[in-house]
């Protein structure tokens, strides 16, 4: 009996230790949460899975995007150049450093001031230092053999705020991927960049980045740089399917009129046409590519303001905040049955009603009645007017009239069996 109590016990003590075990383990993790992530910079993390970063191995060099500008390129502490003296031999070679104080210590001639001055002026400054104990006829270059490192800010409405380590070669949107991404609800066309005394440097439009590719709308943060996400400004709601606006802000929006789909919120700036914004966005996906008429614009989430179609005057107009524009992915149709003169489907058409459909239809036959009945999505039947509102899967049923030549027979064989029952 004894030993039969202890055997039981042992799986219940396996238990208690695992829940013993995993709060150590998790309080462990949670020391260094980003220590297995990889990343370019250290303990940063990045969940935005279009633009992955890769860990650098030691002594790997930065991957660039093409030859360094030798008239823009401004040296600081820890570049590493090269000097060399070319004309002797063996040629002189001298692997340096910019020190701390911004200066390249080149040897026979002494400290060059270098620090915050461009590659090409950098050369200059030394090809004339050197010079003076070579002579003229020596060739002398400076090179750029790999950029410094320097800590700069994340701060605002980004996932992880703060301190990261960048290369001088490094843009804005990669101390955002290092910062985990920008935040719900947070502005990705009026990002601040600061220098080190929070100087306003510019603001960056990130998504007229990602819409052109341009490198000059993702410019480069300097040593010590701020980089600052404020709150989103003025937006309007795009409903579809858009080539550029991936990991943009979303909201679900189900409503029996429209079909559950994925709604993005789209800053736009001041004087902004929806055709300025269609640029950044890249063209929607519809069956019908021709915007006005396909698209239904409404203030605010469908069903709650009225519906109406796009016209060619709303694309040129400036955006106003909270509109809604949907844009189809697909065919959507209203159905019309019953008493009509061509009963079927028909395309359905932003902001048309009961009596533009009854129309295609050929509006009611001799035989239709005054009533109308519109059949939501949903399965709700509802008595409707001419003038009602129809959505993407409505049902639009015309009934027969009442007629009472059609029931004199039976009413009068009815009347006849009765009386030959009271008669009996």
């Amino acid at each position: 009996m004894k030993t039969g109590k202890i055997f039981g016990l042992k799986p219940i003590g396996a238990i208690l230790a695992l829940l013993l075990i995993a709060p150590v383990q998790a309080a462990a993790q949670m020391d260094r949460p980003f220590q297995t992530v990889p990343s370019t910079y250290e303990d940063a993390y990045d969940d935005m899975t279009r633009m992955p970063t890769i860990k650098l191995e030691q002594g790997e060099a930065v991957p660039l995007e093409g030859p360094v500008d030798r008239e823009t390129y401004l040296l600081g502490p820890g570049d590493h150049v090269d000097v060399s003296v070319w004309g002797v031999e063996p040629p002189i070679n001298n692997d340096l450093y910019v020190s701390a104080e911004g200066r390249l210590l080149v040897s026979p001639v002494g400290a060059v001031e270098v620090g915050g001055i461009s590659l090409a002026e950098a050369e200059r400054k030394v090809v004339d230092a050197l010079r003076e104990y070579y002579g003229s006829r020596m060739r002398i270059t400076l090179t750029l053999v790999g950029p410094r490192k320097f800590r700069a800010y994340a701060a605002g409405a980004v996932k992880f705020p703060g301190a990261y380590k960048l290369t001088a070669l490094d843009r804005v949107n990669a101390l955002l991927r290092a910062a985990g991404g920008i935040r719900s609800g947070a502005s990705r066309r009026r990002v601040k960049l600061y220098d080190r005394d929070r100087v306003l440097i510019r603001e960056v439009d990130l998504l007229q980045y990602q819409a052109l590719g341009l490198q000059e709308d993702n410019p480069r943060v300097p040593d010590g740089g701020i980089v600052e996400v404020p709150a989103i400004g003025d937006y309007v709601i795009f409903s579809g399917k858009f080539p550029q606006i991936y990991g943009m802000d979303s909201v679900k929006i189900r409503n029996y009129q429209t079909e559950p789909k994925t709604q993005f919120m789209v800053e736009f700036k001041e004087d902004e046409t929806l055709l300025d914004l269609l640029r950044l966005t890249g063209a929607p996906e519809m069956p019908d590519t021709a915007l006005i008429g396909n698209v239904t614009v409404s203030s605010g989430v469908p069903g709650k303001g009225k519906a109406v179609a796009l016209t060619s005057r709303m694309l040129e107009e400036p955006l106003i905040k909270g509109r809604f524009f949907e844009f189809p992915l697909r065919d959507n149709w209203v159905f019309v049955t019953g008493s009509t003169n061509a009963w079927g489907r028909f395309q359905y058409r932003p902001g048309w009603v009961v009596q533009d459909y009854l129309g295609q239809a050929g509006g009611p036959n001799w035989n239709g009645s005054k009533k109308i009945y519109l059949r939501r999505k949903d399965g709700k039947q509802v008595r409707a007017s001419a003038v009602d509102p129809v959505y993407p899967g409505d049902v639009i049923y015309v009934p027969e009239k009442f007629r009472i030549e059609r029931y004199w027979a039976a009413g009068v064989s009815l009347l006849g069996t009765v009386l030959i029952i009271v008669t009996r």
